[in-house]
């Protein structure tokens, strides 16, 4: 499945760079998720347990994006994640000019 998911992410995206976590103490999947979702997420950001995620980090390290199945609910299509992408994502991975 990780294959299959870095394939379908590199199909669309291939600039993309993924990271890959490796699994952590069995407790039940959707256990798992939420401790890692309230971990890996800061306070300001709503922890929501959907699968499909983007994180998005600076060079610094910290989390400026994390989304959630709520990002797609204006666009046409919520199985296409395309355009929440190129809405929310992209601008923030863009050079800024100075």
């Amino acid at each position: 499945m990780v294959s299959f998911a870095k394939d379908y992410i590199l199909e669309d995206f291939p600039g993309a760079k993924i990271l890959i976590l490796k699994d952590g103490v069995k407790k039940g999947k959707k256990n798992k998720y939420r401790e890692f979702l309230k971990e890996v997420s800061p306070p300001n950001f709503d922890v929501i347990d959907s699968m499909s995620k983007y994180f998005v980090y600076n060079k610094q390290g910290e989390l400026k994006l994390v989304t959630s199945y709520e990002d797609k609910k204006d666009d046409p299509d919520w199985r296409d994640s395309k355009p929440m992408v190129r809405r929310l994502v992209l601008p923030l991975l863009q050079k800024k000019e100075l």
